[in-house]
């Protein structure tokens, strides 16, 4: 390494680098809560989505369905008053379609007030 340059670990990692729990926190972060808080929404979400144990990962190595499960992850945390999805499912295998809609059929029921999903079909 050349004399004066910072080793890998003290550069900012390319975002397509980042872990799913820091993916996860984005969002949070942006809002402006607390890394304790921004740690514990994103842990909760990760398995709301069947996603617990995946927090170290890579998400550009995560299969298409996993990536959608993410992403939903990181709105959930969010906590949202509005849920909107435009064709959720478009893509998945059977057995993506299925782990998808497990995720989102407690939304579908939920109390007015709560988020709710809105799915807008083609």
């Amino acid at each position: 390494m050349a004399p004066g340059r910072a080793g890998v670990s003290g550069l900012c990692r390319p975002a397509v680098l980042c872990q799913c729990k820091e993916e996860m926190m984005f969002g949070l972060r942006r809002l402006g809560l607390s890394m304790d808080e921004c740690l514990h929404r994103a842990a909760d979400a990760l398995v709301r989505v069947g996603m617990q144990g995946f927090e170290n990962r890579v998400p550009l190595h995560l299969s298409g369905g996993e990536r959608k499960r993410l992403a939903l992850g990181c709105v959930l945390a969010m906590d949202p008053d509005l849920l909107i999805l435009d064709e959720p499912t478009a893509g998945l295998d059977p057995r993506g379609e299925e782990q998808l809609m497990a995720i989102l059929e407690p939304l579908i029921n939920t109390p007015v007030g709560e988020p709710r999903p809105v799915f807008i079909e083609n």
